[in-house]
């Protein structure tokens, strides 16, 4: 009696590959603005390297450390972020993404004071098997209304 031994081999385009990439890098900008705005600042300082650079309106965050220490804590405004549009590109590991940013904080008389903010956050990424951290995240502002 004969064996027959089938080999099977399953060959991807290359930008199979490259899509999982940009999957992974979108599943961390997911993240960022879920832990952001639950104010998770250690699980918002996991998706950076240890030497990645935040850079907001009005501060540069340094490191892992002061990512965490800035987004834990409990008592600023409220945030939700509502991801638009993303442009994510695996072969230089940089993208785009857009965000509609809606604040609201108490005001001194107890009145709440709500802005409306558009931006883009410009990434560079660190691609590291199936996961995606940031190197580098700057967020430009475009639009502000209160």
């Amino acid at each position: 009696m004969k064996r027959l031994t089938l080999l099977l081999v399953l060959l991807l385009p290359p930008s199979a590959f490259a899509d999982s990439h940009a999957n992974a890098c979108l599943d961390a900008a997911h993240q960022y603005f879920i832990n952001v705005d639950s104010r998770q600042g250690a699980a918002v300082a996991e998706l950076f390297t240890n030497d990645a650079v935040l850079s907001l309106p009005r501060e540069t965050l340094n490191g892992p450390v002061e990512i965490e220490a800035r987004f834990s804590n409990k008592y600023g405004p409220t945030l939700v972020h509502h991801l638009t549009t993303h442009a994510i590109d695996p072969k230089t590991a940089t993208g785009k993404v857009y965000v509609l940013l809606h604040i609201e904080r108490m005001v001194d008389d107890g009145e709440i004071q709500t802005t409306l903010l558009s931006g883009v956050y410009h990434d560079e990424y660190v691609i590291e098997g199936d996961s995606c951290r940031f190197a580098s995240r700057r967020l430009e502002t475009r639009i502000v209304t209160r």
